[in-house]
């Protein structure tokens, strides 16, 4: 308003008398004076209001202070020549709205406080010619001055000038003020559209260099980081995530060393961390990330923790491979407050078919119907296996029960016999169990059986498989024997699974406790469609270790469905594991030791367990994947069937002994979630690893041990190649 007062009165002037001149001299005089009180302050509002989206869009930013370090500059303009005023700090050169062309440009750095050396080059592209080849620098031109020329681009750079970045953008023809500035030598403008820059906008920033070398390890409920301090920074902010590409959350800030433990973090779980720097307010970028896993070091040579886990990752159990060297441990053997109780165990008899020999088929032998002979109290003699003498004997049982699946048959009463009686109606209860529960539960989540006689039924004969108590240890509960479903000598030529009574059903002659039973039942209920999956349908029989194990899952799962409580056969594997001196000096997952099969059967459950609880967590609640089911159907049977699905549903580049490692530790940390723990299901929180307290052993493939360190752990360079280590606290 001041200036068009001005402006009216000039005209005035011109056309006034000399007596007015002299008066509207004085008045614009007047008006000079007030305009050049009010417009710094006029100037300023209008170049705020201007940059405001600026601010908020560079937070962590900071625009330099002019007098201290800037850039000034000014345009070549169309048909105008050189701006005589040179523009600085974001403020713009050229024109707007006069559709002139920038023909050339000069850009110089200003400021009492520039580094020795520093400067600023620039280069433009033109119009018919693209870029120039050389760069300019520190006031001189770039671009074309006499040639009618068009810049259509320009790139912008610091030399010299640590701390600083620059950045630019332009107004171009028919579009107007670029969105986003350019920096540090990009490009801003267009090329190849033959479009003119109009003006332009240049500005310091004064930047602070993100923190660089950051490393995370693992600590006690946290993790540790540490970083290389940035130079005058007065405080560091860490953010934290959960994947690498996560959304990163502030986790401290003011930090004022360049280390930080972060507390209060889920055991086993990993963590991903950057840094960021704060110099008087003005944010750096976050530096690159680092990951740790809380309570578990798995990174370096150099391993920090309280317990050490060394394992084989081989499935080699025929050979072992040296830890390297160790130092014995004064360590004590950790044990579970359990209470001692008998051990129960099914038995492999021995059984191989004839070459080329394949299983009986109910179409091509319909002789072996056992429909047509088995009534109700009709008697008959079984091939049984003597686990005393190593032989087969003969059994003579009465058909007590006759359900949908099952055919219960009870052992005689003879002189020679010492046995339990069951009763008809023991007998229904135990049918109807298998009929009604077990039998659907082990066919829907693991596989379905053969029918050899076409009876669509599994005899169950129940009888004293150790004649003399005590004589076999540990006590044989049940078994299943693959000869049945072939046509041999020793035979049954059925489906059919054995139960021991006396002591498995209790220690007296009658009044039987089903309990326990009903977990062996589904346990060898799993052997027979484990032998009619691999070795009938696909023709390659599964390996023992995991088989038990898939068996060992049946159990359980039965007696979690069933709801009996901490009073069963898995409850007490638990303290088997806890308590075996085979575990504690690195027994083997995958090798079956006949003559120590309790700490195999122990192994084998909580390696199911785990399996499974990784497979819930993975896919979440209401997930539909068979676990078990889809890992006897896969044709690879063994470990290549395991690690199959831990690449399908798991973490798809995780190898099978990376997953058995991890197993291990997770008997160790027991966390809540994450790999290294059962998903925090509490029946697994009595688990209580042996100490291993020797020195330098050998490991079979799939073996480990856990010791105890009370300092930072170097890796022996002379371990087995298959031999890892991690650091546990716990």
């Amino acid at each position: 308003m001041l200036i068009r007062m001005i402006k009216f009165l000039i005209i005035f002037i011109k056309v006034g008398k000399n007596h007015m001149k002299k008066l509207i001299f004085s008045i614009i005089s007047a008006l000079i004076m007030t305009v050049m009180v009010v417009s710094p302050g006029a100037f300023a509002a209008g170049e705020e209001s201007q940059n405001s989206d600026v601010f908020s869009a560079n937070q962590g930013i900071a625009i330099s202070d002019p007098e201290s370090v800037g850039v000034t500059y000014r345009t070549h303009i169309q048909n105008s020549g050189w701006e005589n005023s040179w523009a600085a700090d974001g403020n713009p050169a050229g024109t707007e709205g006069q559709s002139l062309r920038l023909e050339g440009i000069e850009i110089k750095l200003a400021g009492d406080n520039l580094p020795a050396g520093a400067h600023i080059e620039y280069r433009t592209h033109i119009q018919n010619s693209g870029w120039e080849n050389a760069w300019t620098s520190e006031g001189n031109i770039a671009g074309t001055v006499g040639q009618s020329l068009r810049l259509e681009a320009i790139q912008i750079r610091l030399v010299d000038m640590p701390g600083y970045s620059v950045e630019y953008r332009t107004h171009i023809q028919n579009r107007g003020w670029e969105t986003d500035w350019a920096s540090d030598g990009e490009s801003a403008g267009t090329e190849g559209q033959s479009l003119r820059l109009e003006a332009i906008e240049i500005r310091m920033v004064r930047v602070v260099p993100a923190p660089d070398g950051l490393t995370a390890k693992a600590a006690s409920h946290g993790i540790s980081l540490s970083w290389n301090g940035v130079e005058g920074a007065d405080s560091y902010t860490v953010d934290q995530a959960t994947s690498i590409d996560g959304d990163y959350t502030e986790a401290v800030t003011g930090i004022t060393a360049t280390n930080y433990t972060v507390p209060n973090l889920a055991d086993g779980k990993r963590y991903f961390y950057k840094v960021k720097a704060t110099d008087e307010g003005i944010n750096s970028q976050l530096s690159e990330a680092a990951t740790a896993i809380a309570s578990v070091d798995d990174q370096g040579n150099v391993l920090l923790g309280n317990r050490l886990l060394i394992s084989n990752q081989s499935t080699d159990f025929e050979n072992t491979q040296s830890i390297g060297s160790l130092v014995p441990s004064a360590a004590v053997m950790e044990t579970g407050a359990q209470q001692q109780s008998a051990d129960f165990v099914d038995a492999t008899v021995p059984f191989e078919p004839a070459v080329g020999q394949k299983p009986i088929d109910p179409v091509t032998a319909p002789n072996l119907l056992a429909s047509a002979v088995d009534e109700q109290d009709s008697t008959q003699d079984f091939h049984t296996w003597n686990y005393e003498t190593g032989g087969n004997d003969l059994t003579n049982a009465r058909l007590a029960y006759i359900g949908t699946h099952s055919e219960i048959w009870v052992e005689t009463d003879t002189p020679d016999n010492i046995m339990m009686v069951i009763t008809d109606e023991e007998a229904r209860q135990l049918g109807e169990e298998f009929d009604n529960n077990i039998y659907p539960l082990v066919r829907e989540n693991f596989y379905t059986e053969s029918d050899v006689n076409g009876d669509g039924r599994v005899a169950i004969l129940c009888y004293n498989i150790v004649q003399e108590l005590n004589s076999v240890d540990p006590t044989i509960g049940g078994y299943f024997s693959a000869e049945d479903l072939y046509d041999t000598e020793f035979s049954n030529k059925r489906e059919m699974f054995y139960l021991d009574t006396l002591p498995t059903m209790g220690v007296g002659d009658s009044n039987p406790d089903f309990t326990i039973v009903y977990g062996l039942l589904a346990h060898e209920f799993q052997h027979m469609v484990n032998y009619n999956c691999n070795v009938i349908v696909e023709g390659n029989e599964q390996g023992l270790w995991l088989n038990e194990a898939l068996s060992e899952a049946a159990g359980y799962m039965y007696e979690v469905s069933s709801d009996l409580g901490d009073e069963t056969v898995h409850a007490n594997r638990i303290m088997e594991y806890n308590e075996s001196e085979a575990v504690r000096n690195g027994k083997s997952l995958f090798y079956w030791d006949n003559s120590d099969m309790i700490p195999n059967y122990a192994l084998s459950f909580l390696f199911s367990q785990y399996l499974r609880t990784q497979a819930d967590a993975a896919l979440g609640s209401g997930q539909k994947v068979k676990v078990f089911h889809e890992i006897l159907a896969d044709p690879g049977n063994d470990y290549e069937s395991v690690e199959n699905f831990i690449q399908k549903h798991i973490d798809p580049g995780m190898t099978l002994g990376e997953f058995i490692t991890n197993f291990r530790a997770a008997m160790v940390l027991k966390a809540d979630s994450g790999y290294f723990g059962f998903n925090g299901e509490a029946f697994f929180d009595a688990i209580s690893t042996p100490l291993y307290t020797g020195g330098t052993t050998g490991l079979r493939g799939g073996g480990a041990i856990v010791t105890t360190i009370d300092s930072p752990f170097t890796v022996p360079a002379d371990k087995g190649s298959d031999v890892s280590y991690l650091g546990i606290f716990r």
